[in-house]
């Protein structure tokens, strides 16, 4: 998934749009919903990851760190946890409730 307009679109299934989130400052990357359905990570090309708290929906602060592109999230399983990748050569864990980085991985080249 890419958005050039900086924005993520949800759509019901009647194909009208359900909700817009704004707020980053580049090509959106990827959106990932945690498994309870209440976040939303947004990662995008000006370093940031933004973390959607749904219940109730507020304009999340960027999460940063990375000093280069966000290109990948992954929630774990029990969605405390959004694993994202980047530009450059790190995987960052965060804690979804707090923002805070929980570990940063390092060793990757591409």
């Amino acid at each position: 998934m890419h958005s050039r307009d900086w924005t993520v679109r949800v759509w019901d299934p009647s194909g009208a749009v359900h909700r817009v989130f704004d707020g980053a400052e580049g090509e959106i990357h990827v959106a990932r919903f945690s498994r309870d359905g209440d976040f939303l990570a947004v990662t995008s090309a000006d370093k940031g990851l933004r973390l959607w708290n749904l219940e109730p929906p507020a304009r999340p602060a960027p999460v940063s760190g990375h000093t280069k592109k966000v290109y990948r999230a992954a929630f774990s399983p029990d969605g405390a946890t959004v694993a994202t990748s980047s530009e450059d050569e790190t995987v960052r864990l965060w804690d979804v409730r707090t923002g805070e980085v929980v570990r940063v991985i390092t060793g990757h080249a591409s």
